[in-house]
């Protein structure tokens, strides 16, 4: 779980899973999603530079791929 704080108040977080496989000659993979950025913090850049945390992560784990799952929204 990565947690992103803005003077002291939480403002989004997502969850990072490692995942350890068997198909592409066992590659380790990232998987991103339950991505969430608080109501009037959009499109402040918190989800996006959460996500390149994530990703910064995931490579020095040694995955060689990250998928970012994404459910529509009703509007």
């Amino acid at each position: 779980m990565i947690v992103a704080v803005v003077e002291g108040a939480i403002v989004g977080c997502l969850q990072l899973t490692v995942i350890h496989g068997l198909s592409r000659r066992g590659m380790t993979r990232a998987q991103i999603e339950a991505v969430r950025v608080a109501r009037g913090r959009q499109s402040a850049g918190i989800g996006g530079r959460s996500c390149s945390h994530a990703i910064e992560l995931a490579r020095r784990q040694g995955c060689g791929l990250v998928q970012l799952t994404h459910r529509s929204l009703p509007r």
